[in-house]
């Protein structure tokens, strides 16, 4: 089954009419969480003049704008709900105080270099009178564990503690770890203090995943001596682990641009339920139960790995267009792409401010829209025999022709995937890696190859065969050493990031915004010729880029 077609961008995407509706009341309700009392009748009333005005001109522009502010005003209406606001001055200015709260934990860090030592995130279940406004508060947590208990807890588990309360650090950068928090609405730090008592509900499901998770990381983990980097490279890339990421080796794969290997995201997903579904068709399952099990057992695999959100918003887009595919609605991953962020975003708006949620969107987009449809461009501009039927093809030239439609496709996919996050990368990192354009498109087949023998090592391990398992760990040690020989190259070159450009959020996002409008324009617009389509958002982001690239020198 494919996963996504080309001719799946061409097919529409009615949920897309709801998109500036959601955002804009998204950023109201961030802006000006205090809505206004007239907000609810302004919203009904567009509401009723929207839905007759259908009736009559469907997709006008007074009913595009009617649908537009009431779908607006809703939700601001739902955000100024649901959206955690930043406490008032007054309060994050109160001097440093020890208390003893009651927490309960929604994430915990991984934190390989103090085992005596508990930190994450958690929502305040009780506190003392004095602070009472803490209750049902996020807070970060750094605490030492009870009598050095080195004992695994899992989330959602109840903290007693005692420690100092203080307003977090502002950040420094975008990208630290107090910016980070600031995204995750945290704004206070518990720290300096000792966990008094730990109280787990650990179900039945919850161990089980812990201990698939400890089992393959286990398995992941023969074979491979651990000074080696694939030691902690290996299980990154698979299971998304990265606490035994060494900052080195971070640095080192952000100046390539290919951190995003370590995130288990859409290329993972992607690749695993290819996988999976391909494994399942030797069983000769009939094409919609092979779908929903392939889809359940892709599930199962990113709750193994803990639900990162890039994982679970994957999943979703993956999800929504496999369902479609197997219930005979229209194949169209923009639609796909549509209905998932909206979902994400109506369960938790706090995601539009996440920078994950806004990367992962902005490149599937780029690619949906602009490199699939670049990769036909250069199929029909520079294809190797245009002039001969598929059928009289020799065997070399077969080959010819397939290699150069692959590498047509994953330089296409980096390209596009590589402007969309140019703009972010450059406000929120600084740098700007130009090779990674390349390195990406060598990388990408790397990754796969190493997610598969990760998978048939884990499959292997679960029945047993440990020593076929290490077996294949060597193998993909070998392929990590080959990653980072390419990554070591292209860190030489002159156009590998560098720490000397920078750009304001505003301008980034106006960029970002400018470039998605162009492209969406253009797919509603197919009767311009295919050059158009593909050159013009290209030209538009790199004149910007340039621009902005002289400016900094200047």
């Amino acid at each position: 089954m494919e996963l996504i077609s080309a001719k799946a961008t061409r097919a529409h995407a009615p949920l897309l009419y709801l998109s500036p509706g959601i955002l804009g009341g998204l950023l109201l309700a961030k802006q000006f969480p205090m809505t206004p009392n007239w907000l609810v009748y302004l919203t009904l009333a567009m509401g009723i003049i929207s839905y007759f005005v259908s009736k009559k001109r469907a997709q006008s522009i007074l009913w595009l704008l009617t649908f537009m502010v009431s779908t607006g005003g809703t939700f601001w209406l739902y955000a100024a709900l649901r959206l955690t606001q930043e406490p008032p001055v007054w309060i994050q200015s109160l001097p440093e105080r020890e208390l003893t709260l009651e927490l309960k934990v929604e994430r915990f860090f991984r934190n390989s270099s103090n085992e005596n030592s508990l930190n994450g995130i958690a929502s305040v279940s009780q506190s003392p009178h004095i602070r009472a406004d803490l209750t049902g508060k996020r807070i970060y947590f750094r605490l030492r564990r009870p009598q050095a208990n080195q004992s695994s807890y899992p989330r959602g588990s109840t903290i007693q503690a005692q420690g100092i309360l203080s307003p977090c650090p502002l950040p420094n950068a975008p990208d630290d770890f107090y910016s980070f928090l600031r995204q995750q609405n945290v704004f206070y730090c518990f720290q300096r203090g000792q966990v008094l008592d730990i109280q787990t509900e650990r179900s039945d499901t919850t161990s089980l995943f812990v201990q698939l998770h400890t089992q393959f990381l286990h398995t992941l983990q023969l074979g491979i001596p651990k000074e080696a980097p694939a030691w902690a490279i290996y299980p990154a890339i698979l299971l998304g682990y990265k606490a035994e990421l060494s900052p080195e080796l971070k640095n080192y794969f952000q100046r390539s641009g290919t951190l995003h290997l370590f995130a288990i995201s859409g290329l993972h997903i992607g690749i695993v339920a290819a996988i999976i579904l391909q494994a399942l068709s030797l069983l000769r399952l009939p094409t919609v139960y092979a779908g929903f099990l392939g889809l359940g057992i892709t599930l199962l695999f990113v709750l193994t790995t803990g639900s990162p959100p890039s994982a679970v918003r994957a999943f979703a887009m993956i999800a929504f267009y496999w369902i479609s595919l197997l219930i005979g609605r229209q194949r169209s991953a923009l639609a796909a792409w549509t209905a998932s962020a909206l979902i994400i975003l109506i369960i938790d708006p706090q995601q539009l401010w996440n920078i994950g949620f806004q990367l992962s969107y902005s490149v599937v987009f780029s690619i949906l829209l602009l490199g699939l449809p670049l990769h036909q461009y250069l199929l029909r501009k520079l294809s190797p025999h245009p002039a001969i039927p598929v059928h009289s093809l020799t065997r070399w030239q077969r080959f010819q022709q397939i290699l150069f439609e692959k590498c047509s496709l994953l330089f296409a996919v980096s390209l596009s995937a590589w402007i969309s996050s140019a703009p972010l990368s450059l406000s929120l990192f600084g740098m700007l890696a130009v090779n990674s354009i390349l390195v990406n498109l060598l990388l990408v087949n790397f990754a796969a190859l190493v997610l598969l023998t990760g998978l048939l090592s884990i499959g292997f391990g679960l029945v047993g065969c440990a020593f076929i398992s290490e077996f294949i760990n060597h193998a993909a040690w070998l392929l990590i050493e080959w990653m980072l020989s390419i990554i070591q190259v292209s860190t030489q070159l002159p156009a590998s990031a560098q720490n000397t450009l920078s750009l304001s959020p505003k301008i980034a996002y106006a960029a970002l915004i400018a470039y998605g409008a162009s492209l969406l324009w253009l797919h509603h617009h197919p009767q311009r010729s295919q050059s158009w389509r593909v050159c013009i958002p290209i030209l538009m982001m790199l004149t910007f880029l340039s621009v902005n690239y002289w400016v900094q020198r200047w």
